[in-house]
C-alpha cells in the first residue's frame, strides 16, 4: 500500500492508547505548546532536537504558509519558546513551511515542499536559519533561502531535510522525492549544499540519485546524516519485480563527492510488494535503521517494521524490529530516529512513541512506550507524528500534531520532551532494559522509578523503584546522591527519594549494605548543601566502601508503601582507595604494615608489587607516595 507520511493530516488522527498501564511506565518531562494555539496548525508534525538544550518544531498548516518554533531548555525539565518564525516569502497558497525540519548546533533548516516558484506549482524551497543574539536575547535569523534548482510542478524539493557539520562545514541534504529524472518520472533525487566558512555563502556541492533510476521510486523521501555518511530512502522503488517494495541508499563523502551509494533492500524472507522499505531512515555510528511502514506482520496489514544493520567488515542485516503490539495500519517505521544505543519510532495510530535499547549482545530490546501525559480530548492526539533523539540518545522529542490546545486550538499540535534513560530496569537484570545501565564515576543521570518494585531496603518503607549497576575498578568509596530531585518539575515538586546499595540480585532488604532516606540523617549529611530547604527531607545521599571487581546494584525508589513514580537525579562519585593495601575497605595502620612487608619482599625477590608510582622501580619514593595517600585516606 502506498501511504503518505502526512496521512494523519488528511485522515483519522488515530486511536486511544491500548496498552494497559503504559502511562505508568514513564515520567513526564515537559509539554511544548504554541503561546497562541490555532486550529489545525499541526505543530509537531516535524520535530528535531539538538543536544539537551534546543528544540525545533514544524507547524506546516499554520496560516497560509506554515511556521516553525524554537524552544530552549531553561530548567532541569523546563522548556521555553524563544522564537517563532513564519515563511519569509509566504503567499496565499499553503506551502507547508515546516513540514520537514532539522537542526545542528547553531543552524537549522525548514522545508517548504509545496512552495510555488514562478509558474511551477509545488516545486519547493528550503530556508536555512542561524542562531544569533538580538537585543541581548537568543534568536534565529534567516541565513539563506534555496530554491529548487530544476523546478517543475510537484517536485516537492524540501520534503525531507537534514543538516550536519563536517569538519567545520555546515552541510544540508534536501530530498526532492517527486523530481523527474531522465526516463524516470518522479524518480527523485537529493541535493547536498555546503556553507562557505569564510563568506557564509551556500552552494550546491553534489547531487545524488539511485543507482538505477526508476519511475515513481521517490528517492529522497527520507534523508539522514551521520557526519560524512548520508542515508536516503526510496520507499516506492520496485525490487525484483515487487512493486513499491522499497529501497534505501548509503552515500559516503570523499572530498566534495558523495559517490554512487550502497543499495539496501528488505531481506527476501520478509520482502513483499508495497512494503515501502525506506519510508524513513536513520544512521548513527556503526548502526543504521530503515523503516518499512507498510510491512505486514501476519494478518496485520501495514503493521510496519524496522530493519537494523550493523557495520563490521561491511554492513550486515542484524534484526527485524516490530512494534510493541503490532496492529494493522500502525505503520511502524514511518517516523524513526537513531542515536547511540537508542532507537525510536512514532506510532500515532496507537498515540505513542516506541523505544528500543541496544544491549551488549547487539540486540534491540523494547521498553515501555512514551504516551501523552494529559488525557486526550475527543481522541484528538496523534502522539508520535514525528520523533527525534538528541545526539547521545539521552533526550527524546515526540510530536503530537493533532493535539487540541485550549478551546480554540483544535489540532493546534504540541510536543513532549522525555529522557530515554528514565526506566533503568526493573528488579536488577529482570527489567525491560538489558542490561541495566552501568554507572561510571562523575555520572549524572535523569531517571524514573518505574521498575517492578522489590522488597525494598532496611532504612525505610519505599515503593516504585529503578535500578543501576556499578562495578568497582578498585577498592574505594562510592558516593551517591539524589540531590536536586525535590525540585524536578517545579519547586519542591519532585519525588521523596530513597537510595540504597545492594550486593545481590534481586535486590532485597536482606542484601542491602547501605540505605538512606533523608540526606542529613545518613553518612553523607553535607551532600546536597540545602541548609534547611525542604529538599533536606526528600533528597537522599550515602557513601559505601566497595571492593575491586565487585558489581553492586543501586536502587532509587520513592518514600512510603505506595510512593509515586517520578523523575529523579542520580549523582555518582567514586574515590579509589589506593592506600587500602589489605583490601578490607578501611584505611588504617594495618595497611601500612602490609605495604612495608610487601615492599621489603619486593627488594628481596625483585618483584614490583609495591611500585606505587608505576615507574618500573621499587624504591623509597614508593613508600613516601603510599604514606601520603594513607594520610589522605578515603574512609567513610
Amino acid at each position: 500500500m502506498n501511504v503518505s507520511k502526512i496521512r494523519w493530516m488528511i485522515g483519522s488522527v488515530g486511536l486511544a492508547a491500548s496498552l494497559a498501564g503504559a502511562a505508568s511506565a514513564q515520567c513526564f518531562a515537559d509539554k511544548l505548546v504554541d503561546n497562541n494555539p490555532g486550529i489545525l496548525n499541526f505543530m509537531g508534525a516535524a520535530v528535531d532536537i539538538y543536544g539537551s538544550t534546543r528544540v525545533m518544531l514544524g507547524a506546516p498548516s499554520t496560516g497560509t504558509g506554515g511556521r516553525v518554533y524554537f524552544f530552549d531548555r531553561t530548567g532541569p525539565m523546563q522548556w521555553t519558546e524563544i522564537d517563532e518564525l513564519v515563511s519569509p516569502d509566504a503567499d496565499s497558497d499553503l506551502e507547508f513551511f515546516g513540514r520537514a525540519v532539522a537542526m545542528y548546533s547553531s543552524f537549522a533548516v525548514a522545508g517548504a515542499p509545496m512552495r510555488d516558484v514562478g509558474s511551477d506549482e509545488d516545486t519547493g524551497k528550503i530556508h536555512i536559519y542561524r542562531r544569533t543574539t538580538v537585543l541581548g536575547q537568543p534568536a534565529w535569523v534567516l541565513d539563506e533561502t534555496i530554491t529548487n534548482p530544476s523546478p517543475d510542478d510537484d517536485d516537492q524539493f524540501g520534503a525531507a531535510v537534514d543538516i550536519t557539520n563536517i569538519g567545520g562545514v555546515y552541510t544540508v541534504a534536501v530530498g526532492c522525492p517527486f523530481d523527474d529524472l531522465t526516463g524516470a518520472a518522479q524518480g527523485g533525487r537529493v541535493r547536498i549544499y555546503v556553507r562557505n566558512v569564510d563568506t557564509g555563502a551556500w552552494s550546491l556541492q553534489d547531487t545524488v540519485v539511485a543507482t538505477t533510476a526508476q519511475a515513481d521510486a521517490n528517492f529522497g523521501f527520507a534523508v539522514s546524516f551521520d557526519f560524512d555518511r548520508l542515508m536516503v530512502g526510496a520507499p516506492n522503488e520496485d525490487v525484483s519485480g515487487e512493486a513499491n517494495a522499497g529501497a534505501a541508499y548509503l552515500f559516503e563523502r570523499s572530498g566534495t563527492n558523495w559517490g554512487t551509494g550502497i543499495r539496501f533492500i528488505c531481506p527476501a524472507a520478509n520482502r513483499d510488494p508495497g512494503d515501502m522499505f525506506g519510508s524513513d531512515v536513520a544512521i548513527s555510528g556503526s548502526w543504521l535503521a530503515i523503516g518499512a511502514g507498510a510491512d505486514d506482520e501476519g494478518l496485520e496489514t501495514n503493521a510496519g517494521a524496522i530493519y537494523a544493520y550493523r557495520l563490521s567488515l561491511g554492513w550486515a542485516f542484524q534484526q527485524r524490529i516490530l512494534g510493541l503490539t503490532p496492529d494493522a495500519f500502525d505503520e511502524i517505521g514511518e517516523q524513526i530516529d537513531l542515536a547511540g544505543r537508542v532507537l525510536v519510532a512514532g506510532n500515532p495510530s496507537e498515540n505513542w512513541c516506541e523505544i528500543w535499547h541496544l544491549d551488549s549482545a547487539d540486540d534491540w530490546n523494547p521498553s515501555f512506550p512514551f504516551v501523552a501525559t494529559d488525557p486526550p480530548k475527543s481522541d484528538s492526539h496523534s502522539m508520535g507524528s514525528d520523533c527525534a533523539l538528541s545526539q547521545n540518545g539521552e533526550y527524546l522529542l515526540v510530536g503530537d500534531a493533532a493535539d487540541d490546545i485550549g478551546e480554540d486550538g483544535g489540532g493546534a499540535g504540541s510536543a513532549y520532551v522525555f529522557t530515554t534513560d528514565q526506566n533503568p530496569g526493573g528488579d536488577c537484570d529482570g527489567g525491560f532494559l538489558d542490561p541495566v545501565p552501568l554507572l561510571q564515576d562523575d555520572d549524572t543521570w535523569y531517571g524514573c522509578n518505574v521498575g517492578y518494585d522489590t522488597q525494598g531496603s532496611t532504612c525505610v518503607t519505599s515503593h516504585a523503584d529503578g535500578w543501576y549497576r556499578f562495578t568497582a575498578p578498585c577498592n574505594g568509596v562510592l558516593a551517591l546522591s539524589t540531590c536536586g530531585t525535590h525540585d524536578l518539575g517545579g519547586q519542591d515538586e519532585g519525588i521523596d527519594s530513597v537510595l540504597s546499595v545492594h550486593t545481590g540480585c534481586p535486590g532485597t532488604s536482606g542484601n542491602d549494605i547501605a540505605c538512606n532516606d533523608d540526606a542529613p540523617s545518613g553518612n553523607f549529611p553535607d551532600a546536597c548543601g540545602l541548609f534547611g530547604n525542604l529538599g533536606t527531607a526528600r533528597d537522599s545521599a550515602l557513601k559505601v566502601s566497595v571492593n575491586a571487581g565487585q558489581t553492586y546494584r543501586i536502587r532509587v525508589a520513592s518514600y512510603g508503601a505506595s510512593g509515586p513514580t517520578g523523575l529523579f537525579l542520580l549523582h555518582v562519585d567514586f574515590t579509589c582507595c589506593t592506600a587500602d593495601w589489605d583490601g578490607n575497605g578501611v584505611v588504617n595502620s594495618t595497611d601500612v604494615s602490609a605495604f612495608i612487608n610487601d615492599w621489603f619482599a619486593d627488594q628481596v625477590n625483585g618483584t614490583l608489587f609495591t611500585d606505587f608510582d608505576d615507574n618500573g622501580v621499587v624504591n623509597s619514593t614508593d613508600v613516601s607516595m603510599f604514606i601520603n595517600a594513607w594520610f589522605v585516606g578515603c574512609d567513610l
